[in-house]
């Protein structure tokens, strides 16, 4: 359990001194230079660590809450801290969007943006299934798929709505 604290405390150490540097002004740069991307440099390996350290951190939530001597709410305990840490990551998947595809996929026929795992750039496609529930990605309104571009997608994000003047 004390190791679990220790990662938690570090965890939670990091993330206050990037919160402190993203006040002052620091630019992302700056901050990835500092802390680097974890080892990582492709931004769908980048994800599948967060899915992991989320995964870790409700393991550690439910180890926490079986123990009486912790309890909700009580400042600084480590069941307030992995909650916070929780907290935080579900607000950066609401401001980033990006949806890994081996967390979820999207609802059938849906246009969504897609991003790739060897390609820069989204684009707008969507998902198709078959009889077989098997699915594709598939290019905007067309039957050819991603893959067929060789372009493999790691996640996806629904489209805002359209504009709508006043």
């Amino acid at each position: 359990m004390k190791e679990y604290k220790n990662k938690i405390n570090e965890l939670d150490a990091h993330k206050k001194e990037i919160v402190k540097m993203v006040k002052a002004g620091c630019t992302q740069k700056e901050i990835t230079e500092k802390f680097g991307r974890f080892g990582f440099s492709e931004p769908s390996e980048v994800s599948k660590m967060v899915s992991r350290i989320k995964e870790r951190l409700l393991q550690y939530k439910q180890e926490l809450q079986k123990q009486t001597m912790y309890k909700e709410g009580l400042p600084g305990s480590s069941l307030d801290i992995v909650n916070s840490l929780l907290d935080a990551l579900e607000q950066d998947e609401k401001e980033n969007g990006w949806i890994p595809i081996d967390e979820r996929l999207p609802d059938p026929d849906k246009h969504i943006l897609v991003s790739f795992f060897n390609f820069s750039l989204p684009m707008i496609g969507r998902y198709t299934v078959d009889d077989d529930d098997g699915g594709t990605f598939r290019v905007g309104d067309e039957d050819e798929s991603f893959v067929e571009h060789d372009l493999y997608v790691n996640a996806w994000m629904s489209l805002p709505e359209p504009y709508e003047k006043d």
